[in-house]
Parts: C-alpha cells; sequence; structure tokens
C-alpha cells in the first residue's frame, strides 16, 4: 500500500479563466518585456505590444515565447 500522504489541489489556469492579474500574465509580461528591450526598441512600443499582447496569451506561456521569436 502507498504510505499516507497529504495531497494538495492546484488549478493551473489557461485560456479564457486567465485574468490579466493573475501571476501567469505577470511572468509572461516580464518575459516578454526582458525580450523586447534586448531588440533596442522604443520604450513606448514596448508598452504598447505588451498592452495588446499580454491579454491575448491567455495564460499559454508558449505563445508568448513563440510571439517573441517571431517579432
Amino acid at each position: 500500500m502507498f504510505p499516507e500522504f497529504t495531497t494538495t489541489h492546484v488549478d493551473i489556469l489557461s485560456g479564457s479563466d486567465v485574468r490579466l492579474e493573475d501571476s501567469a500574465s505577470d511572468d509572461i509580461r516580464a518575459f516578454l518585456k526582458s525580450r523586447f528591450y534586448t531588440t533596442g526598441v522604443e520604450p513606448t512600443w514596448i508598452t504598447n505590444a505588451l498592452d495588446y499582447l499580454v491579454p491575448r496569451t491567455n495564460g499559454i506561456f508558449i505563445w508568448a515565447t513563440t510571439a517573441a521569436e517571431f517579432l
């Protein structure tokens, strides 16, 4: 038999369940921001791009990495 253990339930949100205030969105914003700053584009463009792109990721990090590679 399995020894006694404690389980913890963790929700990993994606799609329409993700809100802009969720930590996934914060992580994606930080990732994209760091990638864009290495390109040397204007900070105003970066802010506008983040405001546009982060909500569209729906918490899916691979979406953000693919967009960053494309740009």
